[in-house]
Protein backbone atom coordinates (compact mmCIF):
# COMPACT_ATOMS: atom_id res chain seq x y z
CA UNK A 1 0.00 0.00 0.00
CA UNK A 2 1.54 3.51 -0.59
CA UNK A 3 2.39 5.93 2.24
CA UNK A 4 -0.45 8.97 2.14
CA UNK A 5 0.91 11.73 0.32
CA UNK A 6 1.59 14.78 2.99
CA UNK A 7 1.66 18.61 2.76
CA UNK A 8 5.53 18.79 1.40
CA UNK A 9 4.56 16.60 -1.89
CA UNK A 10 1.51 18.68 -2.98
CA UNK A 11 2.72 21.73 -5.30
CA UNK A 12 1.50 25.07 -4.32
CA UNK A 13 -0.97 26.58 -5.91
CA UNK A 14 -0.76 28.95 -9.36
CA UNK A 15 -1.87 32.44 -8.24
CA UNK A 16 -5.18 33.50 -10.14
CA UNK A 17 -3.58 36.20 -12.06
CA UNK A 18 -5.33 37.84 -15.42
CA UNK A 19 -3.62 38.80 -17.98
CA UNK A 20 -4.66 42.21 -19.61
CA UNK A 21 -3.22 43.48 -23.09
CA UNK A 22 -1.87 46.66 -23.10
CA UNK A 23 -1.79 47.73 -27.18
CA UNK A 24 0.42 50.70 -26.69
CA UNK A 25 2.84 48.15 -25.01
CA UNK A 26 2.34 45.46 -27.44
CA UNK A 27 2.87 48.08 -30.53
CA UNK A 28 6.03 49.29 -29.30
CA UNK A 29 7.33 46.31 -28.52
CA UNK A 30 6.34 44.88 -31.80
CA UNK A 31 7.48 47.62 -33.77
CA UNK A 32 10.87 47.10 -32.40
CA UNK A 33 10.62 43.35 -33.54
CA UNK A 34 9.69 44.77 -37.01
CA UNK A 35 13.07 46.65 -37.12
CA UNK A 36 15.02 43.83 -36.49
CA UNK A 37 15.20 42.18 -39.81
CA UNK A 38 13.99 38.96 -41.46
CA UNK A 39 15.04 36.05 -38.12
CA UNK A 40 13.58 34.54 -35.61
CA UNK A 41 12.96 36.67 -32.13
CA UNK A 42 15.27 36.92 -29.33
CA UNK A 43 14.77 33.47 -27.52
CA UNK A 44 12.67 33.56 -24.75
CA UNK A 45 14.12 33.15 -21.23
CA UNK A 46 11.73 30.41 -19.67
CA UNK A 47 13.52 31.23 -16.21
CA UNK A 48 13.49 34.93 -16.00
CA UNK A 49 10.19 35.91 -18.40
CA UNK A 50 6.29 35.92 -16.87
CA UNK A 51 3.51 35.56 -18.71
CA UNK A 52 1.18 35.34 -16.03
CA UNK A 53 2.99 36.96 -12.44
CA UNK A 54 4.10 39.94 -14.59
CA UNK A 55 2.90 39.75 -17.92
CA UNK A 56 5.14 41.86 -20.41
CA UNK A 57 4.08 42.61 -23.96
CA UNK A 58 8.03 42.01 -25.58
CA UNK A 59 7.58 38.26 -23.84
CA UNK A 60 4.52 37.49 -25.14
CA UNK A 61 5.42 38.70 -29.24
CA UNK A 62 8.44 36.92 -28.62
CA UNK A 63 6.72 33.75 -27.46
CA UNK A 64 4.60 34.46 -30.14
CA UNK A 65 7.38 35.12 -33.24
CA UNK A 66 8.85 31.71 -31.75
CA UNK A 67 5.70 29.85 -31.70
CA UNK A 68 4.42 30.55 -35.72
CA UNK A 69 5.68 28.75 -38.32
CA UNK A 70 9.29 29.79 -40.38
CA UNK A 71 7.08 30.08 -44.04
CA UNK A 72 5.26 33.11 -41.57
CA UNK A 73 7.81 34.70 -39.73
CA UNK A 74 8.65 37.36 -42.41
CA UNK A 75 4.77 38.45 -42.66
CA UNK A 76 4.31 38.63 -38.84
CA UNK A 77 7.96 41.07 -38.54
CA UNK A 78 6.95 42.61 -41.31
CA UNK A 79 3.11 43.43 -40.80
CA UNK A 80 2.10 46.84 -41.43
CA UNK A 81 -0.91 46.57 -39.13
CA UNK A 82 0.31 46.31 -35.42
CA UNK A 83 -3.36 46.26 -34.44
CA UNK A 84 -3.50 42.90 -36.01
CA UNK A 85 0.02 41.48 -33.98
CA UNK A 86 -2.16 42.99 -30.62
CA UNK A 87 -5.22 41.37 -31.47
CA UNK A 88 -2.91 37.96 -31.92
CA UNK A 89 -1.45 39.10 -28.59
CA UNK A 90 -4.67 39.07 -27.08
CA UNK A 91 -5.82 36.29 -28.07
CA UNK A 92 -2.93 34.76 -27.05
CA UNK A 93 -3.23 36.15 -23.89
CA UNK A 94 -6.72 34.75 -23.21
CA UNK A 95 -4.94 31.09 -24.52
CA UNK A 96 -2.42 31.61 -21.96
CA UNK A 97 -5.87 32.27 -19.63
CA UNK A 98 -7.34 29.18 -20.17
CA UNK A 99 -4.08 27.39 -20.04
CA UNK A 100 -3.51 28.82 -16.17
CA UNK A 101 -6.93 27.82 -15.17
CA UNK A 102 -6.67 24.70 -16.91
CA UNK A 103 -3.66 24.42 -14.86
CA UNK A 104 -5.45 25.54 -11.79
CA UNK A 105 -8.57 22.91 -12.44
CA UNK A 106 -5.41 20.27 -12.77
CA UNK A 107 -3.88 21.36 -9.33
CA UNK A 108 -7.51 21.37 -7.88
CA UNK A 109 -8.22 18.17 -9.20
CA UNK A 110 -4.50 16.83 -8.15
CA UNK A 111 -5.52 18.55 -4.38
CA UNK A 112 -9.19 16.39 -4.65
CA UNK A 113 -6.91 13.26 -5.69
CA UNK A 114 -4.53 13.36 -2.66
CA UNK A 115 -8.16 14.00 0.12
CA UNK A 116 -9.82 10.95 -2.19
CA UNK A 117 -6.40 9.16 -1.70
CA UNK A 118 -5.67 9.74 1.58
CA UNK A 119 -9.80 9.27 2.65
CA UNK A 120 -8.80 6.09 0.64
CA UNK A 121 -6.17 5.31 2.75
CA UNK A 122 -7.78 5.93 6.17
CA UNK A 123 -10.73 3.38 5.15
CA UNK A 124 -8.05 1.22 4.01
CA UNK A 125 -6.88 1.66 7.92
CA UNK A 126 -10.43 1.30 8.95
CA UNK A 127 -11.08 -2.03 6.95
CA UNK A 128 -7.98 -3.50 7.98
CA UNK A 129 -8.98 -2.59 11.88
CA UNK A 130 -12.70 -4.24 10.93
CA UNK A 131 -11.29 -6.97 9.52
CA UNK A 132 -8.88 -8.14 12.21
CA UNK A 133 -11.94 -7.65 14.75
CA UNK A 134 -14.18 -9.59 12.76
CA UNK A 135 -11.44 -12.20 12.89
CA UNK A 136 -10.78 -12.03 16.42
CA UNK A 137 -14.75 -12.35 16.71
CA UNK A 138 -14.70 -15.38 14.30
CA UNK A 139 -12.22 -16.45 16.84
CA UNK A 140 -13.81 -16.32 19.30
CA UNK A 141 -17.33 -17.49 18.33
CA UNK A 142 -15.46 -20.60 17.25
CA UNK A 143 -13.78 -20.98 20.51
CA UNK A 144 -17.32 -20.89 22.09
CA UNK A 145 -18.83 -22.81 19.40
CA UNK A 146 -16.13 -25.62 20.18
CA UNK A 147 -16.92 -25.09 24.10
CA UNK A 148 -20.71 -25.63 23.51
CA UNK A 149 -20.26 -28.11 21.47
CA UNK A 150 -17.83 -29.93 24.02
CA UNK A 151 -19.93 -29.03 27.19
CA UNK A 152 -23.47 -30.44 24.85
CA UNK A 153 -21.63 -33.47 24.36
CA UNK A 154 -20.65 -33.71 28.05
CA UNK A 155 -23.96 -33.24 28.84
CA UNK A 156 -25.15 -36.13 26.37
CA UNK A 157 -22.82 -38.62 28.18
CA UNK A 158 -23.84 -37.96 31.46
CA UNK A 159 -27.69 -38.12 30.27
CA UNK A 160 -26.75 -41.51 28.58
CA UNK A 161 -24.97 -42.42 32.29
CA UNK A 162 -28.34 -41.62 34.05
CA UNK A 163 -30.44 -42.94 31.42
CA UNK A 164 -28.63 -46.34 31.84
CA UNK A 165 -28.18 -46.08 36.18
CA UNK A 166 -32.21 -45.38 36.05
CA UNK A 167 -32.58 -48.38 33.91
CA UNK A 168 -30.73 -50.31 36.37
CA UNK A 169 -32.08 -48.89 39.46
CA UNK A 170 -35.88 -49.59 38.00
CA UNK A 171 -34.93 -53.14 37.62
CA UNK A 172 -33.50 -53.89 41.05
CA UNK A 173 -36.70 -52.12 42.47
CA UNK A 174 -38.85 -54.50 40.61
CA UNK A 175 -36.46 -57.17 41.11
CA UNK A 176 -36.79 -56.01 44.91
CA UNK A 177 -40.55 -55.91 44.85
CA UNK A 178 -40.81 -58.99 43.48
CA UNK A 179 -38.78 -60.69 46.05
CA UNK A 180 -40.49 -58.74 48.64
CA UNK A 181 -43.62 -59.88 47.43
CA UNK A 182 -43.02 -63.37 47.56
CA UNK A 183 -41.21 -63.56 50.97
CA UNK A 184 -44.85 -61.66 51.82
CA UNK A 185 -46.39 -64.43 50.61
CA UNK A 186 -44.77 -66.67 52.53
CA UNK A 187 -44.93 -64.74 55.44
CA UNK A 188 -49.15 -64.72 55.34
CA UNK A 189 -48.64 -68.10 54.94
CA UNK A 190 -46.44 -69.07 57.51
CA UNK A 191 -48.75 -66.81 59.52
CA UNK A 192 -51.62 -68.75 58.66
CA UNK A 193 -50.21 -71.86 59.61
CA UNK A 194 -49.05 -71.11 62.60
CA UNK A 195 -52.36 -69.24 63.58
CA UNK A 196 -54.03 -72.65 62.63
CA UNK A 197 -52.14 -74.76 64.88
CA UNK A 198 -52.49 -72.22 67.80
CA UNK A 199 -56.24 -72.68 67.41
CA UNK A 200 -55.91 -76.05 66.95
CA UNK A 201 -54.01 -76.60 69.91
CA UNK A 202 -55.99 -73.91 72.13
CA UNK A 203 -59.12 -76.50 70.93
CA UNK A 204 -57.54 -79.47 71.82
CA UNK A 205 -55.77 -77.98 75.34
CA UNK A 206 -59.80 -76.57 76.13
CA UNK A 207 -60.81 -80.31 75.40
CA UNK A 208 -58.58 -82.03 77.70
CA UNK A 209 -59.04 -78.96 80.41
CA UNK A 210 -62.76 -79.69 80.51
CA UNK A 211 -62.46 -83.34 81.02
CA UNK A 212 -59.46 -83.15 83.51
CA UNK A 213 -60.52 -83.23 87.32
CA UNK A 214 -58.91 -79.94 87.82
CA UNK A 215 -62.24 -78.38 85.86
CA UNK A 216 -64.32 -80.29 88.17
CA UNK A 217 -62.77 -79.17 91.19
CA UNK A 218 -62.65 -75.56 89.70
CA UNK A 219 -66.03 -76.04 89.46
CA UNK A 220 -66.90 -77.40 93.14
CA UNK A 221 -65.01 -74.52 94.24
CA UNK A 222 -66.95 -71.86 91.73
CA UNK A 223 -70.20 -73.46 93.71
CA UNK A 224 -69.17 -73.32 97.19
CA UNK A 225 -67.92 -69.78 96.60
CA UNK A 226 -71.34 -68.99 95.06
CA UNK A 227 -73.56 -71.03 97.44
CA UNK A 228 -71.70 -69.20 100.84
CA UNK A 229 -72.09 -65.83 98.80
CA UNK A 230 -75.72 -66.05 98.51
CA UNK A 231 -76.39 -67.13 102.22
CA UNK A 232 -74.74 -64.47 103.19
CA UNK A 233 -76.55 -62.30 101.22
CA UNK A 234 -79.94 -63.68 102.52
CA UNK A 235 -78.66 -62.22 106.06
CA UNK A 236 -77.92 -59.22 104.86
CA UNK A 237 -81.33 -58.99 103.39
CA UNK A 238 -82.82 -60.27 106.47
CA UNK A 239 -80.78 -57.28 108.15
CA UNK A 240 -81.42 -54.93 106.03
CA UNK A 241 -85.70 -55.38 106.02
CA UNK A 242 -85.17 -54.81 110.11
CA UNK A 243 -85.46 -58.49 110.98
CA UNK A 244 -82.71 -58.31 113.74
CA UNK A 245 -80.77 -61.53 115.56
CA UNK A 246 -81.98 -60.13 119.11
CA UNK A 247 -85.61 -59.91 118.07
CA UNK A 248 -86.41 -62.47 115.16
CA UNK A 249 -83.42 -65.43 116.23
CA UNK A 250 -82.77 -67.69 113.65
CA UNK A 251 -80.82 -70.02 115.24
CA UNK A 252 -82.30 -73.20 112.62
CA UNK A 253 -79.95 -71.24 109.74
CA UNK A 254 -76.00 -71.94 110.48
CA UNK A 255 -73.79 -72.45 107.45
CA UNK A 256 -71.70 -74.81 109.53
CA UNK A 257 -74.85 -77.39 109.37
CA UNK A 258 -76.01 -76.68 105.98
CA UNK A 259 -72.43 -77.56 105.12
CA UNK A 260 -72.24 -80.65 107.28
CA UNK A 261 -75.73 -82.04 105.84
CA UNK A 262 -73.70 -81.89 101.96
CA UNK A 263 -72.20 -85.19 100.85
CA UNK A 264 -68.83 -86.00 101.60
CA UNK A 265 -67.53 -84.86 97.68
CA UNK A 266 -69.43 -81.70 98.43
CA UNK A 267 -67.38 -81.59 101.92
CA UNK A 268 -64.21 -82.07 99.68
CA UNK A 269 -64.92 -79.13 97.55
CA UNK A 270 -65.97 -76.90 100.69
CA UNK A 271 -62.29 -77.82 101.93
CA UNK A 272 -60.81 -77.55 98.48
CA UNK A 273 -63.14 -73.89 98.31
CA UNK A 274 -61.15 -72.73 101.63
CA UNK A 275 -57.78 -73.30 100.42
CA UNK A 276 -58.66 -71.79 97.28
CA UNK A 277 -59.39 -68.71 99.10
CA UNK A 278 -55.70 -68.70 100.60
CA UNK A 279 -54.30 -69.51 97.07
CA UNK A 280 -57.02 -69.00 94.45
CA UNK A 281 -56.14 -71.74 91.35
CA UNK A 282 -54.46 -70.96 87.96
CA UNK A 283 -56.98 -70.52 85.14
CA UNK A 284 -56.01 -72.16 81.76
CA UNK A 285 -54.50 -69.87 79.30
CA UNK A 286 -56.99 -69.83 76.61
Amino acid sequence: MQPAPTTEMRPAQTPKVLLVANPEVLSAEVGAGTRAGPGRASFVNIFEDSFVVFPSGSAVTGLLCNMVPDKDLELVQNAPDLDVVGSLTVRFTEVINRLTWAQREMTSTRQYLYEVFEHHTELAKQLEKLEAIRAEEKRASEAMREALEAENKSLTTAKEALVADKEALAAELANARAQAEEEIKGLRFENERLKGEAENAWVLSNEEFLKSSEFDDLCAQKSLAYFECGFKGCLDQFRANGYSEEEHPASFLSVARALEELPDDEEEADEGTSRDEASPPNSPVL
